[in-house]
């Protein structure tokens, strides 16, 4: 009699543990497949959709697009995106990522989904290793970001402009300008050859 009871009992111990096991599982969900995403397309796609006035961010749009489960990123529509991208665009401002889970009236449980897409896109691009945090690419745009933000505030260039044609013009900060004269932008005086400070 014993026995079979702890047999019962066993027996009940390790249905409930495959239970758990089984809804763990089902509430874990899988990576995305970043690697299916056509980026050219998509950052063409979302960069033509914001027009000449907005900068939208792809990531954002594909994080949103990818809450479906059954979404297959290599199947990315123009029409999605453009259904996504306009949840971003108010009175011709874009709207932060907040606003736009706080406008899809979203729960708490999609609202994490959204933000984990988000974070795994977060350094994914065309090379992800050079936008790594820690990456030598990085560290420079984020030592000249502020200068660039402030010159938007100043003068209306959008900051990806400015910080653009600083890496192109001082190679990434590595420029003989750049290194013996703290200047990342050389100021051309007409003459050939010669660049003024």
């Amino acid at each position: 009699m014993r026995k079979r009871y702890l047999i019962g009992f066993f027996s009940v111990i390790l249905l409930i543990s495959m239970g758990l096991t089984w809804k763990l599982k089902m509430s874990v969900r899988p990576p995305l497949a970043k690697e299916l995403l056509d980026l050219p397309y998509i950052v063409n796609k979302v960069d033509e959709l914001g027009g000449e006035d907005l900068q939208l961010n792809w990531q954002e749009i594909v994080s949103i697009i990818a809450m479906d489960p059954k979404k297959d990123l290599s199947q990315i529509s123009e029409e999605e995106l453009k259904q996504q991208a306009s949840l971003f665009i108010s009175h011709q401002q874009v709207l932060s990522f907040d606003e736009v889970l706080n406008q899809l009236d979203l729960n708490e449980k999609d609202k994490n989904i959204a933000y984990d897409n988000l974070n795994q896109l977060k350094q994914y691009g065309y090379i992800p290793s050079k936008t790594d945090p820690q990456s030598f690419e990085m560290r420079f745009i984020e030592s000249i970001k502020a200068g660039a933000i402030e010159n938007y505030e100043l003068y209306g260039i959008l900051p990806s402009i400015t910080i653009a044609q600083a890496i192109l013009e001082s190679d990434w900060g590595q420029s003989d300008l750049a290194n013996q004269a703290n200047n990342l932008f050389g100021i051309k005086t007409g003459r050939i050859g010669q660049v003024k400070s």
